[in-house]
């Protein structure tokens, strides 16, 4: 029997081993039985999830996020954009359709952070990919989704909530347009300075080397005063 690839993800919570593919701890995922279970009621009856359902899909929900996070630090923004929509369609899913008031305002709150996340992972990817118009494209479909939301539910999303998550986005923005300004410079593959090349024979104890670069910087400056 072949055994799925696995990660070793460690948090405040403990070390988890979880696998790269499919439900992050193996099992199988609980998500696609709730999807279908929502499309019969369809026409048919009410979907509700009673707190038990909601206890299995926090529990996916939470394995996806260790794995999702592993993914994005490691620079895999694919398979980090992979696991946080299965996220999304698990909060989607509770807020919609809990039956405890409570639980759904509860996974309300983590549902701006969780855009924000799948947004920046997918603009990550597209720097990746030198898609910058992309890039920038899904930091604005974050914007205006945090604007949404905090439009209607101001009690749980306030102003000041607001301002602090669009200034978290802007930075993004703004590092996806530093990027794409440095990948267009003609500059970009310009070889390196004799300062930069002094400081690099310095930092490697290479002292002759370093000396060499010296009299170059020298003789050049001495040429530039005539």
């Amino acid at each position: 029997m072949e055994h799925s690839r696995k990660i070793r993800v460690v948090t405040q919570r403990g070390t988890f081993y979880l696998d790269v593919d499919g439900r992050p701890d193996g099992a199988d995922p609980v998500l696609p039985e709730y999807l279908k279970r929502k499309k019969e009621a369809q026409g048919v009856g009410i979907f509700v999830l009673d707190d038990s359902d909601v206890q299995r899909l926090s529990e996916e929900a939470f394995l996806y996020r260790l794995r999702r996070e592993y993914f994005f630090k490691i620079g895999d923004y694919a398979r980090s954009v992979r696991d946080v929509n299965i996220g999304v369609q698990i909060i989607d899913l509770i807020t919609a359709h809990a039956s405890n008031p409570e639980l759904c305002l509860f996974f309300l709150q983590f549902r701006p952070d969780q855009e924000i996340f799948r947004r920046t992972a997918e603009a990550k990817l597209a720097i990746k990919q030198k898609d910058y118009l992309l890039a920038r494209q899904r930091i604005e479909l974050a914007a205006g989704f945090l604007q949404e939301i905090a439009r209607v539910h101001p009690d749980t999303f306030p102003e000041a909530w607001l301002e602090t998550r669009l200034q978290q986005l802007k930075k993004v923005y703004d590092e996806v347009g530093e990027t794409w300004e440095n990948d267009l410079s003609p500059l970009r593959n310009s070889p390196p300075t004799l300062e930069e090349q002094l400081r690099v024979a310095i930092a490697a104890e290479e002292y002759e080397r370093a000396a060499e670069i010296r009299d170059r910087i020298r003789r050049r400056d001495s040429s530039a005063s005539r």
